[in-house]
């Protein structure tokens, strides 16, 4: 159906292209990503649950082509030996707005998977608490404790503070 691919493109291209480059860090990576989460979503219609969010499905079926590319492009960086360092140079002040953001985003493909995941839905997605839980497939406290080690690894990389109070990792 035409229409529904149409649908789909419109709904969600802009959503998986910037999923796709968050998680990946590559624009261009991002377009193939975007275009095969596009195409796997469509064709996949028919194994779509209605009693779950069509936005959180959609989101899983794009974390799904995200993730099995990624997967691939690291058993290309082992095979290849390809060991290169991605440690950002610790600021003498700390970074704040923009730079903090951009630091933020070069130090994402640094994380774990499942950690940068709930990472990029929750902080440029604006998934929280049970929608959060339902893009990840995972409990909501496994999404906490992902939300949570994520930050946690993030500032480390960073060399900022961890978050400290419980209101700082819940969603």
């Amino acid at each position: 159906d035409p229409d529904a691919y149409r649908w789909i493109v419109r709904r969600y291209q802009d959503l998986f292209f910037d999923l796709g480059l968050r998680m990946s860090g590559n624009p261009a990576d991002a377009e193939d990503l975007a275009q095969a989460a596009l195409l796997r979503a469509y064709r996949s219609l028919a194994s779509y649950d209605h009693a779950r969010s069509f936005r959180n499905w959609a989101y899983s079926v794009a974390l799904n082509v995200i993730r099995n590319h990624l997967r691939h492009q690291r058993v290309i960086r082992l095979l290849s030996l390809d060991w290169a360092s991605d440690e950002l140079p610790s600021p003498e002040t700390p970074p704040s707005g923009e730079a903090l953001l951009a630091r933020i985003e070069a130090a994402l493909p640094g994380l774990p998977l499942a950690l940068r995941e709930a990472f990029v839905l929750c902080h440029f997605h604006d998934k929280r608490g049970a929608e959060l839980a339902e893009a990840l497939g995972i409990s909501r406290t496994a999404a906490n404790v992902r939300l949570f080690r994520a930050r946690r690894a993030l500032a480390a990389r960073l060399e900022l503070d961890s978050p400290r109070s419980e209101e700082d990792i819940t969603v």
